[in-house]
């Protein structure tokens, strides 16, 4: 990704995102600021469309009512909604309107659209080489090219709008490496953070050996050897398969979602002790218990920050720097909202005020709120069925979270 070295940072040098002035019509088109009805005008013209085939003008680049009811559709196909009765069913038990759902779908092409201005002005691109590079691990990961296809068809995605969604992904982590700069909370701010999260990582860490699932023979004689007294991390470097962990440490269950024979056999065991042979869809597994985590607390019943594992205190660190990072982010996306020259319409054409579909408001955008690759590390063994991987390690455009 091509990246200027004009690097706008949150508070710093942000006026040069400034993307127009910040005045609004909200009243109705025949109310519309003169700035922005010319705006929409031009950008009519050159688009060569009707005018009540728009249903956003943002900063000059136009978003058509067709686009926001293919987005309807999608999402209606993607849960299973394509059913008018279903739809109406889901639209009444979510206490929704059809124009929530368009709204909300509207905003985040409308955000979409900020983040290609604010990328073109950072001289940022993602390439579609990028884009393979990206998901190829992925597709690799599914026993053929037909069989990922099938998975996307599954998950309501063509390829095409699957690998849009990934490159509009990319973009805004790119835009947000550039406009939002690195977190660096301060040690009490880390340890206040730490007594409301530190509770909630209950859980237990293990390692494993790997046997492919033609290798049961091979898992019982390593067993047998374990029974004897031979130490776990030699067995592992003498029989498991895995190459993604060579001591086996497969991390702490309250951080990782383990496949559900192995997080059984795991919740049996105390530190120390290792299971019998476990079957999985990866194969075969002996797993050691190495550590179990409850929350410490000192004499005075609090949360003892001293006595928390390190490797789970840089887990709590992290997720308070990505908190940090993900605010930091929301509030530069509302001051794009608020700054930029937008005109909304709603399905009939008429002009509604930007507030009534949420532009200028702090909230997550919905890929703020979904795991991803970099967020969630998918394990090879144990780890995540292949199956969920365009849902949840991929991040999936939504209606902001309506659907």
């Amino acid at each position: 990704m091509a990246r200027s070295s004009r690097m706008a940072r949150v508070g710093i040098g942000v006026a040069a995102l400034c993307l127009g002035i910040a005045c609004f019509g909200c009243q109705g088109s025949a109310t519309m600021d003169p700035s922005i009805e010319a705006m929409v005008e031009t950008a009519v013209q050159n688009a060569g469309i009707n005018t009540e085939d728009v249903a956003a003008v943002v900063g000059g680049r136009i978003i058509t009512q067709e686009q926001v009811d293919r987005a309807i559709q999608f999402e209606r196909e993607h849960n299973h909604l394509t059913n008018d009765k279903a739809w109406r069913d889901y639209l009444e038990s979510a206490d929704l309107t059809e124009w929530d759902v368009r709204a909300a779908i509207l905003k985040r092409l409308i955000d979409d659209q900020l983040i290609e201005l604010v990328a073109d002005d950072l001289d940022i691109e993602v390439t579609d080489a990028e884009v393979q590079a990206y998901v190829a691990p992925l597709e690799n990961r599914y026993p053929s090219r037909q069989s990922f296809l099938d998975a996307l068809e599954a998950s309501g995605y063509s390829e095409e709008e699957y690998l849009g969604s990934v490159r509009r992904s990319m973009l805004w982590d790119a835009v947000r490496e550039a406009v939002v700069p690195v977190p660096e909370p301060t040690d009490e701010q880390v340890r206040e953070y730490a007594i409301v999260v530190a509770p909630t990582l209950v859980g237990r860490r293990s390692s494993h050996i790997l046997f492919s699932s033609s290798d049961y023979a091979k898992a019982q004689e390593a067993l047998e050897k374990l029974k004897n007294g031979a130490d776990f991390e030699e067995l592992v470097a003498e029989y498991s398969i895995e190459t993604g962990s060579p001591d086996g440490d497969q991390g702490w269950d309250c951080l990782d979602t383990f496949v559900g024979p192995y997080q059984s056999a795991l919740d049996k065991l105390e530190p120390g002790e290792f299971s019998d042979i476990v079957r999985t869809r990866f194969g075969y597994h002996i797993i050691l218990c190495t550590d179990e985590y409850t929350a410490p607390l000192d004499a005075n019943g609090q949360v003892d920050i001293d006595a928390i594992p390190d490797t789970l205190m840089a887990v709590i660190f992290q997720a308070m720097e990505r908190s940090i990072e993900t605010q930091m982010a929301t509030e530069f996306m509302a001051f794009l909202e608020e700054d930029t020259p937008i005109a909304v319409f709603d399905e009939h054409g008429v002009q509604v005020p930007n507030n009534e579909i949420g532009l200028g408001v702090e909230n997550v955008r919905a890929s703020d709120a979904e795991p991803t690759v970099t967020d969630v590390q998918v394990q090879e063994e144990p780890g995540k069925d292949p199956a969920l991987i365009v849902d949840e390690d991929v991040h999936r455009p939504t209606a902001n979270g309506v659907l």
